[in-house]
C-alpha cells in the first residue's frame, strides 16, 4: 500500500510539473513570435510616407496606410480573426490591442490604439519617449514609429500561478546616410 500511495504521489507531482512546463515553454515561444511581430508592424508602417513632405527633406509617415500595414502584419502573423481574438496560442483568451506611436520629422508625436488618432504632442528631438502599458524607455532622435501588442493575460492553466500579462514593443527609427 505503501508503495502505491508513493507511486500515486509522484505521478500527480510529475504531471503538475510538466503541465507547467508546457504552459511556461508556451509562453516563452509567444513572447518571441509576439517580439517579431511587433518589429514587424513596426517595419511595415514605416515603409508608408508623405513622398511630397520627403521631396522636400521632412520625413512625416502616412498613418492611415501605416495602420492598415500594421493591422495587416498583426494579424497574419498572430492568427488573430477581425475582431482580433484568437491568436496563436490556446491560452491566449483575451482581444488583442495595439498601439502605434509616429515620430514625425517636423517634431510631431501621434498615438494610435486600435487605428484610432488617441492624441497628438509637439515634440523637441531627442525626445525620450516613454511607453505607457510597459515602461518602455527609448530615445527618439528622429522620425520613428514604435508598435506595442498587447495580447492580455496568459492564461496559465495551474491555478496557484500568477497568470503574466503578454505585451510586446518595438520600433523602427529613420535614419539619414550621414
Amino acid at each position: 500500500m505503501k508503495t502505491f500511495i508513493l507511486s500515486s504521489a509522484l505521478i500527480v507531482l510529475f504531471s503538475i510539473l510538466m503541465v507547467f512546463q508546457q504552459d511556461n515553454n508556451e509562453f516563452i515561444n509567444a513572447q518571441e513570435r509576439y517580439k517579431a511581430v511587433a518589429s514587424d508592424a513596426a517595419d511595415a508602417a514605416a515603409l508608408y510616407y508623405d513622398q511630397e513632405a520627403f521631396s522636400d527633406g521632412i520625413k512625416i509617415y502616412n498613418k492611415a496606410e501605416g495602420n492598415a500595414a500594421i493591422l495587416d502584419v498583426i494579424k497574419a502573423g498572430l492568427n488573430l480573426k477581425d475582431d482580433l481574438n484568437g491568436g496563436i496560442s490556446f491560452l491566449l483568451k483575451n482581444k488583442h490591442d495595439y498601439f502605434a506611436y509616429y515620430f514625425d520629422g517636423d517634431g510631431k508625436l501621434y498615438e494610435y490604439q486600435n487605428g484610432t488618432l488617441k492624441g497628438t504632442e509637439t515634440i523637441i528631438y531627442p525626445y525620450t519617449f516613454t511607453e505607457k502599458l510597459t515602461g518602455y524607455k527609448k530615445q527618439v532622435e528622429g522620425p520613428t514609429v514604435i508598435v506595442t501588442i498587447d495580447a492580455g493575460i496568459f492564461d496559465f492553466r495551474e491555478s496557484f500561478i500568477k497568470d503574466p500579462e503578454l505585451i510586446r514593443t518595438s520600433s523602427y527609427e529613420y535614419r539619414e546616410n550621414q
